[in-house]
């Protein structure tokens, strides 16, 4: 979408989660959207 943006994530650490992947959640600055994703390390070549 053009010109959509987001005002900042929250990232919820693997060890918090007990599992081998992080929580992102975005806060998006179109309307009130907020995304919410599991981040596995290897999938990004971290």
């Amino acid at each position: 979408m053009k010109d959509a943006g987001f005002h900042g994530d929250i990232v919820i650490p693997a060890v918090a989660t007990e599992s081998s992947g992080s929580v992102v959640v975005r806060f998006s600055n179109f309307g009130s959207l907020i995304t919410a994703a599991w981040k596995k390390p290897s999938f990004f070549g971290e």
